[in-house]
Order: C-alpha cells, then structure tokens, then sequence
C-alpha cells in the first residue's frame, strides 16, 4: 500500500487572536484530544460564528475524525468569512480528496498557491491529487516544486517516490525514499513505502527489513505490518503473512485491505472457508473494495461455485470497469459452467483492456477450442505463451488445445509437448544409487491423480485399483484433490498408503516420494486440469509412467513409459516415452451405478422409422472436418436425425453459435436437435447409432453409449488419442464399424443406418457382448498391467 502524506493546515492560528478561550481549545487540540478540542471550538463559534481560527480548526478535528463532509462545509464557511487564506484552501483540497473529488481539491489546491506562491505543503498536496487521479507525471512535478520551495520537505520525498512507483520507476523511488530518511530517520512511513518499492523488484528479504524498521521506529505502523504480510505471502511463508496481517488488523481493526490480503493468504493456505470468511469481512468494512471482490471470486472458484464466483467477479468489474483480470477470470468461471459464448466474449473484453494479459488470451484461445473453431487457437496460445512462459497453467492449456487440434500433424503435436518438457532439466546425479534393486521383492507403486473423486476417471480407476494385487504390490495414492468427495472415500480404501498432495510443492511430493521408496510411480493425468507432472521432471521414482489422463505423450524424458494398446498406440506411435502395449486393452471400464440400472431401450429406428445418430462428448472433439463429415451423411441419408447431447448444447447463446457454426460446414441444422439430457443414459436410448468424433476420439461417452447399447462409427485417425474408438470396438468383437478415412466413415455410417434389423440385434445384445470382452474383465486387466510393471522393473534392475 502507498501512504501518502496529505498535509492539513499546522495547529496554529491563521489570524492573530487572543482570544484565551481559543488559545487553550488549540493547546488542548495539540495534545491530541480531539473531542474536548471539539467542544471548545464549538463553545466559541456559539459565542462568535464567525471566528475563522475555530470554523477552521473544527474543520481538521472532523477531518481527523473521517467526517470530511462536515471538514469541507466549517472550511467552507471560514473561506466566505476572509476568501484569502491560503491555508482554508489547501485544507479544504486534503477533504475534498478523501471525498474522492479530486479535480475540485486541485483547484482549491491552486487557490491556496495562487494565495501563496511558496506554500511547499499546498504543492505536495495538490501532488497527492494529481497521483489519486493516476496523473503521475504531473503529481512528480507538483511534489519537485514542493521539494525546490522546500528542500528538506521529507514528506514531499516520500510522496514523490509513490508516484514513481505507480510509473514502474522503483529504483529511482527507492532514491526519493532514502533522501526522505536522510532527511527524516525516523520517518517511519518513508521506510515502509521504500519496501514496497524494493518488494516490486522481487527483493523480498531487503523489502522486509525496510518494513521491520518500520515498526521498529512506530510499532502502531498498520501499514507496514500490512506492507510486510504481502511481502510474506509473495515468500510463500502463509503462515507468518497471516500473523503480520493480524497485527495490522489488531492496530486498525477497519482495515479492509489487510483482511482482504488475509483471505489470499489463506486460500494459498487451501483454507477457503476462513478465506471467504476474511474476504466477507474485507467487503463488510469496504464494500467498494474491488480486490476483495475479485480475490472472493477467485476462491469460489477453486471450490467449482461457479455462480457465487461470477457474482464476485461482476462486482469487481462494476466498481472497476477496466479490471481485465476480472474479466478473463469471469470467463474461466463461465468456461466449466459451458456458457461458452458468455465466456468467449468475457476473455475478449479482458483483450481489448489490457493485450498483454497473458491468462486472458489463453482463455480466449480454450473457449475458441471448446466452440469447435481452431483457427486462431495456436495464434492466441502463442501469444499467451510468449506474455508467460514459465507459467505452469498456460502451459497446461495450450498442450491441451493441441491434442485437439484437427490440423495439427502427430509430428507437431509431440514436438510441442517435448518442447514443454525440455524446460526441465533431468537431475545430475544417480538418485537411486542406493535404491533396493531386489527382482523379486514387493514393488511399491504410487498413482498420482488429481481425479480421485466425482471424475469421468473413476469408472477406469475403479476396475484397476480394486483389483491390483497387494501380496505382490504395495499401492500408494499421491492425491491431488481439491474437495474430496464419497468417490474419494472409495478409492481410499484401495490403496496401502494414502497421501494428499493437494497444495504441497513439487519439490515436497518429490521429497515425499522418495521418503515413501517408490519403484514404480504412475502419472494418471497428462496435461489435464490440475496435472503434477513437474513432480515427475523431478525424477522422484527410478521409473515413471504415463497412463490415461489426456491419453497421450508427456513430452518429459523424465517420464520412461506410456501404457497404450496395440490399436491405440501401434508401433510407430510417436511419444516421449517408450510406449507399452498391453496385450489387449488400454483401460478397463465399470459402467456408473446410473448406468447399471437403466434398461437398454429398443432400437429407436424402429417406432420412428428414420436412423437417428448421435453425439453425446466434449465440443472440443468437434471441428469442421467432422462437421463437413456430418453434413455429408445427413445429405446421403435425407430422413436421419442427428441428436448433439452435452452440458455445451443448452446453454441458448452457445446453442444458437453452434447452430450457425454448423450450418456454415453442410449441416442441415433443423434435422439436429441440441440438448443436454438430464439422465444421459435415458438420452442414450432415443439415439440409434452414435458417430465418433476426430482426430480425437471420443472418450467415456463410447463406453456409456455401448452399455446401453448404442454402436459407434469410429475413425482410425491420429495415434493414440484418435484410436480410442479403434481400440474399443475391436476389443468388442466389432472391426467392421473402424474407418481408415473419412469417406469410409460416412460410407460406414450410412450402411449400418440402412439395415434396422441388425442394429436391434446388435443393441439387445451388447451388453452381453461388453461384459464378456477384455473392456470389462477387470482382473484380467489389472494382471495386464502388473506384469508390465513387472517387467519395467526387472529391465531396470538388469542396468
């Protein structure tokens, strides 16, 4: 926080009175008694209402009060008394300023100069006006006019150095500090601006001790205890930051800023309650305070209260309606609501205020991802990456659009996650020197997931981890889960060891990983939401492995294999990582208990006498290419319907995009029907054959649509991600729906559309079919992926 120095008129008299009654209410003010002085001076305007001294002085007591309205009219009835006061003028400008009327506190400031041409305090004030009206500038010239009158005017120093900070001039407002502490030693508030200075230029420690001197020479400095919290917080040192902004809560206990950083604090702390109970009172104190807002915003957002963190945001954005980060994250609140096209134009507002906010453009670029259009998703994530480089998130987002990227060869694809990976150097020395390299022992593996919970990763989780092997294995779990859930309690009970990771940095998981003597130590995320992989560029494990998750190479050397199948990863799929084909699937699948008790439905083409398709995944999967396909099919089949069933298509402004999306790629939108199926299982069963997305595959929404019974056309595309489908209906016994092109695609489509009879036959049994094929044999699958674990293990212990 910059403090100003805002200067009222000396405690002196203007006139020459003698009056004692006035002498003794001013010694009495003096000494800081401020409602006794009070008194006096209202005892004396009874007797005489128009002695200016005391008009004047009732005026600073209820400035120094914060009852500036009440400053301004006494100041205001001295001025018409004697218009020719210097001082009335500049007290009158220190109370129009804390009203916020700042250009009227200039031109009583101008007044009070006009009145008096060498009134040092008149120009640092008027400085302090031009700074609240971000006149930078000028404020700087105001305060050298004030310096050049005053030489050894500390104050003016001081505040000209807040004006260079505000212009990103720290080295030369730390300059101005020092010649204010020169000037003044104990200038307290000197000492805890110049560590603001010092702490924007990341010297953090030094920016401390300028704060700790602070409060050494005025232990009731709130501000520097203030000050000195969010130096502490940038350290990451939680903990102490909270404990300095109690302080300062403890001496100013209306300090609305400093349980506003509190709450940050706090939520660094993952202590979101206590957050959001710090920023409550933040906004309780100051309901104009635009960062509590924004940081409340912020922390419904870790917790998935889209709504309540749109609701913060909007706030921010009314009392501050250039605020681009409210903005972008407006839109990463809107983005998981699928409010597309409200985030969409969110993160465009956050563009127009301020291009170089790199969050804002990486948004953009998602949300473009996400409404099927890839046009200018590389050039925005560019853009972004180049604005963040070293930014974890943005990275996470931009490899993510890759892998959907309809255009984007597997060459590009993979050298872009190495190029991700290469940031990480791989360790020097041989960590595992000493590690037990027994063939025959108990391994110790340890899954590393932030989906352990609610996620679509649990009906793959479950087969595997509750049928993994403990006389052989022992388990851990590193979880990085945010809000634990009854999943969570679930997957609990699989493992030996339980660990939550959520919060602790790389380099303590990796610490903890080796403490715990992991042989084996499983990545189940990719470059998805929440991923740890920098853990792994740590190299905690002597082998490290890649399964599901975003299904697809992580681009880190640290990282020796990636579990696939022969159908999603042949040889000669590109990775990082050696790539392990298990023998026959990649994942085991357990419907969801939904699943499990609704009935297949009879094959829909049956009652409506015409073939109805149906998509039912992610909108990023989609793009022209497999819109051009759609719309070919619908032309070659003129009576067919095509149902599009996801949280996307209901949202009215995104549904009404896609529509016109659609129709500008061949799609005949009024034989399409956009929705978002309460129960999709249910949905599942108005739809007669489902038609796989590409180059990425679908992913759960096949295995769902199989449970109850719905085929796929698939496309044997991009490896591994654009084979899902390939690997899955193989696995069923089911070749002849795979596709090699896109005219095999639709040439597919439209032949099992066309006999209904086999399609009813196919659906009533698929079930059946499913249950008895590698998909669902669990077991079988677990055995699958330990003795690939096993033989890892005897490969490195060969070395």
């Amino acid at each position: 926080m910059s403090k100003k120095f805002r200067n009222i008129s000396q405690l002196k008299s203007t006139t020459k009175s003698i009056d004692i009654e006035f002498q003794a209410a001013l010694v009495i003010h003096q000494t800081g008694e401020l409602a006794k002085a009070r008194v006096l001076y209202e005892k004396i305007l009874i007797k005489q209402p128009n002695h200016l001294d005391a008009l004047n002085l009732l005026g600073v007591i209820f400035y120094q009060t914060r009852q500036f309205e009440e400053a301004v009219e006494l100041i205001n009835k001295a001025i018409n008394i004697n218009p020719n006061i210097a001082a009335f003028y500049s007290n009158r400008g220190s109370a129009l300023q804390e009203l916020k009327k700042f250009d009227v506190a200039i031109v009583s400031y101008d007044r009070a100069i006009q009145l008096k041409p060498d009134y040092a305090e008149a120009f640092s004030n008027r400085g302090n006006a031009l700074q609240d009206l971000k006149q930078f500038d000028a404020a700087i010239a105001s305060y050298d006019k004030a310096i050049q009158l005053n030489p050894n005017y500390a104050e003016a120093y001081s505040n000209r150095g807040n004006a260079l900070q505000d212009l990103k001039k720290f080295d030369a407002a730390i300059v101005s500090y020092d010649r204010a502490i020169q000037l003044k030693p104990d200038y307290a508030e000197a000492f805890s601006n110049r560590g603001n200075a010092l702490k924007k230029l990341k010297q953090f420690d030094v920016a401390i001790a300028s704060y700790d001197k602070a409060i050494q020479l005025k232990p009731d400095l709130a501000d520097a205890y203030y000050n000195r919290g969010v130096a502490l917080n940038d350290l990451k040192q939680f903990e102490a930051a909270i404990s300095s902004y109690d302080k300062a809560i403890q001496l100013k206990p209306d300090y609305a800023e400093a349980y506003s950083n509190r709450g940050n604090a706090l939520q660094d702390l993952k202590q979101f309650d206590a957050a959001i109970a710090s920023y409550d009172k933040a906004i309780q104190l100051n309901p104009d305070l635009v960062d509590a807002y924004y940081n409340h915003g912020l922390v419904l957002n870790d917790l998935k209260q889209f709504e309540a963190a749109i609701a913060s945001y909007d706030k921010a954005i009314q009392l501050k309606p250039d605020y681009a980060e409210a903005y972008s994250n407006r839109g990463s609140a809107l983005h998981p609501m699928s409010c597309l096209v409200g985030a969409l134009d969110s993160a465009t507002k956050a563009i127009q205020l301020d291009p170089n906010l790199a969050v804002a453009q990486q948004t953009y670029s998602s949300v473009l991802a996400y409404l099927s259009d890839y046009r200018v998703v590389i050039a925005h994530s560019n853009i972004a990456l180049a604005q963040a480089p070293e930014s974890s998130a943005i990275w996470e987002g931009h490899l993510y659009t890759w892998i959907y990227h309809p255009d984007l060869s597997t060459n590009e694809i993979v050298a872009e996650h190495i190029r991700w990976g290469e940031r990480f150097p791989m360790p020097t020395e041989d960590k595992f020197i000493n590690h037990q390299r027994s063939v025959h022992r108990r391994l110790r593996v340890g899954y590393v997931s932030p989906d352990f919970r609610g996620h679509t990763c649990r009906f793959y989780f479950d087969p595997l981890f509750s049928q993994h092997d403990h006389t052989k294995f022992e388990f851990f779990a590193y979880s990085n889960v945010a809000i634990e859930d009854e999943h969570t309690q679930r997957f609990k009970t699989y493992f030996d060891t339980w660990r939550n990771i959520y919060g602790v940095s790389d380099q303590n998981v990796a610490e903890m990983v080796q403490c715990d003597q992991i042989d084996i130590l499983v990545d189940a995320c990719g470059h998805m939401l929440d991923t740890r992989l920098e853990v792994f560029a740590l190299k905690p494990a002597p082998i490290q492995v890649t399964w599901l998750g975003a299904a697809w190479t992580t681009g880190l050397k640290q990282i020796d294999y990636a579990l696939f199948d022969p159908y999603m990863g042949p040889l000669g799929t590109q990775a990082s990582e050696t790539i392990v084909q298990l023998p026959r699937t990649w994942a085991a699948f357990r419907p969801s208990e939904k699943a499990m008790k609704t009935a297949v439905a009879s094959l829909p083409a049956l009652k409506n006498g015409h073939i109805t398709f149906g998509y039912s995944g992610r909108s990023e999967r989609l793009n022209y290419k497999v819109f051009h396909a759609w719309g070919k099919l619908l032309q070659r089949l003129p009576q067919a319907r095509l149902i599009m069933d996801f949280k996307a298509f209901s949202d009215p402004p995104t549904q009404a995009y896609f529509q016109k999306f659609m129709s500008e790629h061949g799609i005949d939108v009024q034989r399409v029907t956009l929705r978002n199926s309460a129960n999709i299982f249910e949905g599942l069963g108005e739809i007669d054959i489902v038609l796989d997305s590409f180059p990425h595959s679908g992913g759960t929404m096949l295995f769902d649509a199989l449970w109850m019974g719905v085929p796929t056309v698939t496309l044997a595309s991009r490896p591994p991600v654009g084979r899902i489908g390939t690997s899955l209906m193989t696995n069923l016994g089911l070749p002849d729906w795979v596709a090699q092109d896109e005219e095999g695609y639709i040439d597919k489509a439209v032949e099992f559309a066309t006999d209904f009879e086999k399609l009813a036959e196919l659906r009533a049994g698929m079930r059946e079919r499913m249950s008895a094929s590698p998909v669902m044999d669990e077991r079988g699958f677990a055995r699958d992926v330990e003795n690939a674990y096993t033989v890892m293990w005897q490969k490195w212990c060969s070395k």
